[in-house]
């Protein structure tokens, strides 16, 4: 009773997630996997939450797949009155969001109560609990890019970004929780080591990206930003391990 009970909820929590992610049918009848250009004029949101169904899709792909040769990780610019400024997450897929993380957050949220009802540990607290470590967490993430930017002398990143690009480790978390439910041991571990070497090379290629093309910090001790991308590269596996294996 326990287990169809768990299954209905699953299934009930993917609908929604599924239907909130694909609400605008005609973009999804031109599906496409575009590395650099995303036609969805649909989005009138502000620029953190611009995304639409294919610009997920593709960023989502971008981040479970960093090492395809498709990404460049160099952001697009439109011309405006005055000069220029960066295009929006809706028409490109290296653009920060914040709408990916914020999902991944409150995904995360929901797979571990559902973990945890499964084994009957469930409670009404068990929600709150996990949104506020998991937030803790995020801030924690967010706190050490931001040193590592301040000890480089990178100037100032606007801080819907840097809070972008920190929460999308959300994603591996969400990944391997599912999998630990789903496949066990094995499957856990597996996915770990997948999610955390993909958000190893995605966050070290973005911020590298960030230090040398967005911020024009030429001045930058090489040597040092290398290990300090190093730590940061190492930092994603026992920052997801972590999250991942709290709802156990």
């Amino acid at each position: 009773m326990g287990t169809a009970h768990c299954t209905t909820t699953c299934n009930a929590a993917l609908h929604v997630y599924t239907s909130a992610l694909c609400s605008d049918v005609a973009v999804c009848q031109h599906w496409k996997w575009p590395a650099q250009n995303i036609q969805c004029s649909s989005c009138r949101a502000p620029p953190p939450f611009a995304v639409c169904c294919c610009a997920v899709a593709s960023k989502l792909l971008m981040l479970l797949t960093p090492f395809l040769g498709k990404w460049t990780y160099t952001r697009m610019h439109e011309q405006i009155a005055g000069g220029q400024r960066y295009r929006p997450p809706s028409v490109d897929v290296n653009a920060p969001d914040l709408f990916i993380p914020l999902m991944g957050l409150w995904s995360y949220a929901l797979l571990s109560c559902i973990v945890l009802a499964s084994k009957h540990t469930f409670t009404p607290e068990s929600m709150s609990k996990t949104l506020w470590s998991a937030s803790s967490a995020w801030f924690v993430h967010w706190f050490v890019v931001w040193l590592l930017l301040k000890v480089v002398n990178v100037p100032g990143v606007a801080w819907s970004e840097l809070t972008a690009y920190t929460g999308y480790p959300f994603v591996a978390v969400c990944l391997t929780t599912l999998g630990g439910f789903l496949a066990g041991k094995w499957g856990y571990y597996a996915l770990w080591a997948y999610g955390s070497l993909c958000m190893a090379m995605f966050m070290v290629k973005t911020i590298k990206r960030v230090m040398f093309q967005e911020t024009r910090a030429y001045g930058t001790d090489l040597r040092l930003a290398n290990y300090l991308l190093l730590g940061l590269a190492l930092f994603q596996f026992p920052f997801i391990f972590w999250l991942a294996y709290r709802p156990k």
